[in-house]
């Protein structure tokens, strides 16, 4: 990869990704919110939510690894 190419794509993660995945973190909140639930319930959805992610990474590199193993 160009300098170039390294130095479009990291000011495409850091305008775009970056603040746009903000801006949906704010408005769910603000949907949870407007549906009654308040800092602790999201916060446990964020805590299960959190868990299914780990869950499925591991899964993800146990499988990698046998894979590797072959």
């Amino acid at each position: 990869m160009s300098r170039e190419e390294r130095y479009k794509s990291k000011s495409f993660i850091d305008t775009f990704v970056y603040r746009a995945s903000d801006a949906a973190s704010a408005w769910m909140y603000s949907g949870l919110q407007a549906l009654g639930l308040g800092a602790v319930p999201v916060a446990g959805a964020a805590i299960g939510l959190s868990a299914l992610w780990l869950w499925n990474s591991l899964s993800l590199a146990r499988k990698d690894e046998a894979a590797e193993a072959r």
